[in-house]
């Protein structure tokens, strides 16, 4: 009978970048631009969606929508795993997404899975 505590076999990796609604523009060491296209509010360009950018450099974690800073922390000591922001509303005056990050890194700093989800919803998921 076999133990059913034991370790699961090995499981291959999954690599890549599983969207329907986003798009990485850009991915780098503690780094990461997506740009939104589906989202129910306008950019600051005018268009519809915006572009959120995650950045660890300098021991400062930050996520910015579009320009606008959302969420911040100095890192010193460990870097934040999951993080909860709020979409700024458009122009318009819409009701404000709720916004989070999970992050899993892997030795080294090296980000393993980047999750962003916007009002609970899975957006992007990028597996390395």
């Amino acid at each position: 009978m076999p133990n059913p505590y034991s370790a699961t076999t090995n499981l291959t990796d999954h690599t890549g970048i599983f969207t329907d609604s986003a798009q990485l523009i850009r991915s780098a060491f503690l780094y990461r631009m997506i740009r939104l296209d589906d989202l129910p509010i306008r950019g600051a360009t005018g268009a519809d969606g915006c572009v959120v950018t995650y950045s660890g450099w300098w021991f400062w974690q930050r996520v910015k929508v579009d320009a606008q800073i959302v969420w911040s922390q100095v890192s010193w000591v460990s870097l934040s795993r999951t993080i909860e922001f709020k979409f700024p509303p458009s122009r318009e005056g819409d009701s404000t997404l709720q916004g989070g990050i999970e992050i899993d890194f892997a030795p080294g700093l090296r980000i393993k899975r980047f999750r962003l989800s916007v009002d609970g919803h899975v957006v992007l998921d990028e597996i390395r």
